[in-house]
């Protein structure tokens, strides 16, 4: 038992923490190197800054775990429950979440290029500022998630479930929403350029002055999304008019 513990800048390489119970310790610069999380309880275990290079989580049950800027870049978390975990400044590039229960999890400004999300259920969770290129999201429950700013280009998200999911400014050039439940999605000012759109439902979808160069829209229901709102863009147009200055030194 090694709840509460603190590790700080501890060399724990190969260290064997397989089913050890860890609720609130916390591993602070430690060299994680090769160790073995296996089947371990990280109950609001807090990882900060710490390396993990060869690190085995497999069968962890982590309840709101922090992780403060890790590298855990190919890291297999597929099945395990991650709600509420925060991956802060992460480095999660090639990781597998499929199947992962995410709901409320943190992935603020994180790096997930080319990361598997497939069945996971992602509901509430937080993406804002990600990088997701070609991160495979199909058949994801992405309801009430916050997707604002992220780049999406070339991410795959057919079949998804992103009712009232937030997307307003994202890059979503080239991805692929085939199919997928927007209706009522914030999707405002969204690169859509050459995006796969088609039999989408977008009932009361907000497409406020979406980029839509080359977006393929068959069998969706645009009809039922909400357009570009004129009085909204001529208000985020608007500018001060320059006045002329007064200029004492002169009269």
């Amino acid at each position: 038992n090694l709840e509460d513990s603190r590790f700080v800048e501890s060399d724990l390489t190969a260290a064997r923490f397989s089913g050890a119970r860890l609720g609130m310790a916390s591993f602070i610069k430690a060299d994680l190197t090769g160790a073995d999380f296996s089947q371990a309880h990280l109950e609001r275990t807090n990882f900060i800054e710490c390396q993990f290079k060869g690190v085995n989580f497999n069968g962890a049950s982590m309840q709101q775990p922090i992780f403060q800027a890790p590298d855990l870049q190919g890291q297999d978390f597929s099945g395990m429950n991650l709600s509420m975990a925060q991956f802060r400044e992460a480095n999660l590039a090639a990781c597998n979440f499929s199947g992962c229960n995410l709901v409320q999890t943190s992935f603020m400004e994180a790096d997930l290029n080319q990361a598997v999300f497939d069945n996971a259920n992602a509901g509430l969770a937080i993406f804002y500022g990600s990088n997701l290129r070609s991160a495979s999201l199909r058949k994801v429950n992405l309801e009430q998630a916050s997707m604002q700013s992220c780049q999406l280009h070339y991410a795959d998200l057919t079949g998804s479930n992103m009712t009232q999911a937030q997307l307003g400014e994202s890059e979503c050039e080239g991805a692929v929403f085939a199919g997928a439940d927007l209706n009522y999605a914030d999707l405002s000012h969204c690169d859509l350029s050459n995006a796969d759109m088609s039999d989408t439902k977008l009932f009361r979808a907000n497409l406020h002055a979406v980029i839509q160069q080359g977006t393929l829209w068959g069998g969706a229901a645009k009809v039922m999304a909400l357009g570009e709102d004129s009085k909204r863009l001529r208000a985020e147009q608007w500018k001060p008019r320059q006045g002329r200055g007064n200029n004492d030194a002169d009269r």
